[in-house]
């Protein structure tokens, strides 16, 4: 915050020492966990997109896709396939021939048959069916790789919100421990007062209370710095425990333009873009549709080996081999109509996907609205926050001094504290919600990676 809270400065009169020394130290919001490692929101966004099991999921699926983009799959490369048998026998063979050749007969002949072969098929026409798997696998493909960014920018998104959710809880562990000054400020003046007869010792009592009260509070804070972390660990796949600080200051981008966040949005918004590959697949798949409506144009070849030997008979050796070549056309000339209802469903799909591409358009469109609205207003309330934590000091330092001349009551001088740690934590929240549109902003119109430099 130290763009946001170093801009808060202030002209004060008669500030006690020790506000003035608390003030400063809040101003400069230090870490407060001293001798830790200091990890970047650079580092933990390198180590997210390594080790995220969301993106790791989405990267091994747009593989699958990538693996699947082959011109082999659509069916552009011929088949060549090798076949063969071998058969043995044991027969008892009884022949008589028509030339007048002596009969021939004779129990347990042994024969052995070789046959083998390699066929080379082509289809070289099925209706353009293999360009059109081209196509569908190319944006299958596409779509793969759209939902691998997408993941990546919407991983992203959450990492750098986790990030600076413990910049902000720990920025509220310093305005607790403010508060907790303030408290044992109170305290001395309440005892002060007590020891020489001037206060009472309910007020002495009661100041020991809300210190205790400040250092529960405290406590309760540190612990969701704690659970801020491990969300943080989660989303970034580290199950390393030992501890660690982050920045601690959150700095808000110049003012972000309405003006242009749409087009970006359908030049880069991986939804839009994923969803308009969609559409692209599903018109491939009309004309996959109508492949069926062509006759199919096969090449063949084979080369054929074959070796038959009989231990007796008029045929002892037949030993051949050979080229054959020739064409196929098949054509499904009756099919019940199933070519044209595949047809008609494609174009219902493509259609439909259509649909889907112009609401994915108007959804991000809407979103951007609204989170743009979300951003004026969290500039506006921390610009607001920003004069009333100066009006917050100066009353705290008045009261301060006041509850120590005996001017206000305890109870109005733990007012004063409490309106004062209050607008602290407002305005740590304001900026907060203000980095909060605006990544949100960055990840609606495609340019997250910019928030992450």
């Amino acid at each position: 915050m130290n763009r946001i809270l170093g801009l808060i400065t202030f002209k004060m009169t008669r500030k006690p020492p020790i506000v003035a020394t608390a003030l400063f130290s809040l101003m400069l919001i230090a870490s407060w966990a001293y001798g830790q490692k200091t990890r970047t929101l650079s580092d933990v966004l390198q180590t997210g997109l390594k080790n995220n099991f969301d993106i790791r999921i989405e990267r091994n699926e747009a593989q699958i896709n990538t693996n699947n983009n082959t011109y082999g799959n659509a069916g552009f490369y011929p088949t060549l396939e090798a076949d063969g048998s071998a058969l043995g026998n044991i027969e008892h063979m009884h022949q008589v021939y028509g030339n007048g050749a002596p009969e021939f007969q004779q129990n347990n002949v042994n024969g052995s048959d070789v046959v083998a072969g390699v066929e080379l098929d082509w289809t070289v026409f099925n209706g353009f069916l293999m360009f059109a798997n081209k196509r569908n696998l190319n944006m299958l493909d596409r779509i793969g790789m759209l939902n691998f960014k997408s993941q990546v920018e919407e991983s992203s998104s959450q990492i750098i919100d986790a990030y600076y959710n413990i910049v902000l809880q720990q920025q509220q562990v310093k305005v607790y421990k403010e508060s907790l000054k303030i408290s044992g400020i109170k305290l001395d003046i309440a005892k002060t007062k007590f020891d020489i007869g001037a206060g009472s010792r309910l007020d002495y009592l009661q100041s020991k209370v809300d210190l205790n009260t400040d250092s529960a509070s405290l406590i309760n804070q540190i612990a969701l710095v704690k659970k801020a972390k491990k969300s943080l660990n989660y989303l970034i796949g580290e199950k390393d425990t030992s501890d660690y600080d982050v920045a601690d200051t959150i700095l808000l981008a110049p003012t972000v333009l309405l003006n242009g966040l749409q087009s970006l949005a359908l030049q880069q918004n991986e939804t839009i873009l994923a969803a308009d590959a969609r559409r692209q697949s599903y018109l491939a798949q009309i004309d996959i549709a109508k492949s069926g409506l062509y006759p199919s144009v096969i090449l063949s070849s084979r080369y054929n080996y074959g070796n038959a030997v009989e231990a007796a008979g008029p045929t002892l050796l037949n030993q051949y081999n050979g080229l054959n070549y020739f064409g196929t056309i098949r054509w499904n000339l009756v099919e019940g109509g199933t070519v044209r209802t595949a047809i008609k469903n494609a174009k219902v799909n493509e259609d439909i996907a259509d649909i889907i591409y112009q609401d994915s358009v108007e959804s991000v469109d809407r979103q951007i609205g609204i989170s743009y609205e979300n951003y004026a207003a969290n500039l506006s309330l921390v610009n607001l926050l920003k004069d009333n934590m100066k009006f917050a000091i100066e009353n705290l330092d008045i009261a301060t001094e006041s509850y120590r001349l005996g001017k206000i009551s305890l109870i109005d001088y733990r007012t004063a504290q409490l309106t004062y740690v209050s607008s602290i934590s407002s305005l740590v929240n304001a900026v907060y919600a203000s980095k909060n549109s605006e990544v949100n902003l960055m990840y609606l119109s495609g340019q997250i990676n910019k928030e992450a430099q």
